[in-house]
């Protein structure tokens, strides 16, 4: 990245018709990290539960209160998403395993909702495990960032789509939720990163990414290629 002065990308979107463009100056995409927690319990017999430290009881109250910290801590107009996505514990239907392990991911798109999200998260575990008298292991893994599209930049992609494919092709859209590496090389440098459409429902193009029915329309490809043409062709001039 050395001497680069300005970076562009875009990422195919079944949210939008072919030959369709969807950009948004500042946060475009959120940060996502992921965050794994183990509850340290003491294993034994079912028939003998008050012999034991229950990690499987004390990881439902995690999860559950896990839930509040978006719903109750975080501001109402502030994006944010906490997700637990994999919770492994136990192997015989008879035995209260020694541990549970909680992992999940948090999408977040300010700096400082991000860190106080892993602190809030470890404070509930925290409280929890220590009114129960378990112990706990936990680690917050940090992503990538925010993918946040230059102003400049992007009005200037917006003149270009719109001057070549039409303003009814060019559509101003709203922060995404999923995480996009674009950011290591636009928190580097000033960039713009935007969706090209891909939708259409007479090729049965039209579910969504991370779906086993997803199929891009190819042809949507061409239009990509005509905008980085047309794009490379105005900043070099």
């Amino acid at each position: 990245m050395e001497g680069v002065q300005e970076v562009y990308g875009l990422h195919v979107s079944t949210n939008y018709d072919t030959c369709t463009f969807g950009l948004r100056s500042g946060a475009l995409t959120s940060a996502t990290d992921r965050f794994e927690i183990t509850v340290l319990g003491k294993g034994g017999h079912s028939a003998f539960p008050e012999t034991c430290v229950d990690p499987i009881v004390i990881g439902a109250q995690i999860i559950t209160a896990l839930q509040t910290i978006v719903s109750r801590q975080i501001q109402a107009i502030e994006p944010a998403v906490l997700s637990v996505c994999m919770v492994n514990s136990g192997q015989a239907y008879n035995i209260i395993p020694g541990t549970m392990q909680i992992t999940g991911s948090t999408r977040t798109f300010s700096r400082e909702t991000r860190e106080d999200m892993a602190c809030r998260i470890e404070q509930i575990v925290q409280g929890i495990t220590s009114s129960y008298g378990a112990d706990y292991k936990y680690e917050f893994v940090k992503g990538y960032s925010s993918v946040i599209n230059d102003d400049g930049l992007t009005q200037n992609v917006e003149r270009i789509l719109a001057g070549h494919f039409g303003e009814n092709r060019v559509s101003r859209i709203d922060p995404l939720m999923p995480g996009e590496d674009f950011s290591a090389f636009s928190d580097i440098c000033p960039g713009c990163f935007i969706e090209l459409g891909t939708k259409n429902p007479e090729k049965r193009c039209d579910s969504p990414h991370h779906n086993c029915n997803y199929q891009m329309d190819e042809d949507a490809l061409a239009y990509g290629v005509e905008y980085f043409v047309r794009l490379i062709q105005d900043r070099l001039s």
